[in-house]
């Protein structure tokens, strides 16, 4: 090999690339901002994205003494929930963009944060598989896509640990749940989800990945029906928390 500089062919290649990224540069995953290649997230969001603290409530993941876990505690039928950072600033929208703007593609750099946190809180724990909380099939068809299920996916590669996509099913289309008060969250959500699978639920340790945590009241519905179908523990984990509403 020629000591000048890599082959001809070699950098016919890095021309074509260097040509791609002015065609298609590389955007932050968080805000969007042109980046340099091969950058994920500008030097603003990293500022700017909140962290939860390692002080955690057991219950909703969020700072210790920040939640309302309490008053909730019926209909928070999941274990424990975790996240690695506060839903504001420029994790609120990482997810708006990957959620509403057609961007599936930022769903792996997204779970590795997810990741990350389970690492961190969950590592003393054993999963029997990790699934995701379901789409109503309309609202997945008109979106092409479930956003927590992408997120599922990769944090499953991550883990090594199986997914399993069809042991929840959302059986009604209602009102969605950011257009609704608190309240009207926990009644809205009721009876919409089925478990079609008991045999593989039963027994079992569930991890449920979901992409924001707002009043706990769909992941409380989604683990109160695994568990009716005999699932032994249900955790969740999500890429933000609201602060509480």
């Amino acid at each position: 090999m020629s000591k000048s500089g890599p082959p001809i062919y070699f950098q016919q290649v890095i021309q074509i690339f260097n040509f791609l990224d002015l065609l298609f540069p590389q955007r932050c995953i968080f805000c969007g901002k042109i980046m340099p290649p091969g950058g994920k997230i500008c030097a603003g969001c990293k500022t700017d994205a909140y962290l939860i603290g390692p002080d955690i409530c057991p219950k909703c993941g969020r700072d210790a003494g920040k939640c309302s876990c309490a008053e909730d505690a019926g209909a928070l039928c999941f274990d424990s929930c975790i996240a690695p950072f506060y839903y504001t600033g420029s994790a609120k929208s990482a997810i708006l963009r990957f959620k509403f703007q057609g961007l599936p593609q930022n769903g792996p750099f997204l779970a590795k944060f997810i990741y990350d946190r389970i690492e961190e809180k969950y590592s003393g724990l054993n999963f029997d598989f990790i699934s995701f909380v379901p789409s109503h099939p309309e609202k997945k068809k008109a979106r092409g896509y479930n956003q927590s299920e992408i997120l599922a996916i990769n944090a499953a590669k991550y883990l090594c640990l199986p997914l399993e996509g069809e042991v929840l099913v959302k059986t009604a289309n209602k009102t969605p749940q950011h257009e609704l008060t608190r309240a009207e969250r926990f009644k809205n959500i009721a009876g919409t989800f089925s478990a079609p699978k008991p045999r593989t639920v039963s027994g079992k340790k569930i991890l449920l990945i979901d992409d924001i945590l707002t009043t706990g009241s769909t992941l409380g519905e989604c683990a109160k029906t695994l568990k009716a179908a005999g699932a032994e523990e249900v955790r969740a984990a999500v890429f933000a928390a609201t602060n509480i509403i």
